[in-house]
């Protein structure tokens, strides 16, 4: 199976979560693939509903955490995904996932690999979503994924480094096959929008040809 992700504003892990169970993954598998890192007890939760964001019907999923660490390291999130009892594809396309963004911290900071520590990507919920994502892909038996242009966007960001300017500079180091695009929205191509389609994704025009066996559509909580 192909999938095919259009992203007028970019793609964020939540979003794709919803995308995937919108498509027909139940939200009870994303929930035993999550217990299979073995995380703290009430540390996580992970629901869906039918939403309506104007006239268009979608599905939102809510991932939820309670931890007040925000700061790993890219080989301790290796670790915890190494040692959990998720099949070897899915760990092996999460972490490749972290591994890109690492690269792209180490560009930005002047750090070896080693030494990178994730902030907001390093949190509990980036786990979920990037865990989520690849067991999604799996489940569904998406065997290529291509994603329209990414927006890029303009302006500010406030981030764990203080304010940085639109693209953040860690989007034009992931290493990525997916093409981005200039935009009017304001905050679309941060790191943490730009992940999944990052690693997953080639680009391609989309194909007017092609049919849709299925079709699901993600929002943004608000």
């Amino acid at each position: 199976m192909i999938a095919y992700l259009d992203l007028p504003s970019g793609l964020s892990g939540d979003m794709f979560l919803g995308c995937l169970v919108d498509a027909g993954w139940p939200i009870d598998e994303l929930r035993a693939s999550l217990d299979a890192l073995h995380l703290p007890a009430g540390s996580w939760s992970v629901r869906s509903e039918p939403v309506m964001r104007g006239p268009i019907r979608a599905t939102l999923v809510h991932v939820e955490t309670a931890e007040t660490l925000q700061h790993r390291r890219f080989e301790d999130i290796r670790t915890l995904i190494e040692r959990s009892n998720l099949e070897p594809w899915v760990q092996g396309h999460a972490i490749a996932t972290f591994a890109r963004l690492a690269m792209a911290e180490a560009k930005v900071h002047g750090q070896a690999l080693e030494d990178v520590h994730f902030h907001e990507v390093g949190a509990l919920d980036a786990i979920v979503d990037i865990v989520g994502a690849a067991a999604g892909i799996r489940a569904l038996g998406v065997e290529q994924v291509y994603a329209s242009a990414a927006p890029l966007g303009s302006g500010w960001t406030q981030s764990a480094h203080g304010a940085l300017p639109l693209p953040a500079p860690h989007v034009w180091w992931c290493p990525s096959r997916s093409c981005t695009d200039s935009s009017p929205y304001s905050s679309v191509s941060r790191p943490t929008r730009r992940r999944e389609p990052c690693s997953l994704a080639q680009s391609w025009p989309q194909p007017a040809q092609w049919s849709y066996p299925r079709r699901a559509c993600r929002c943004l909580s608000g």
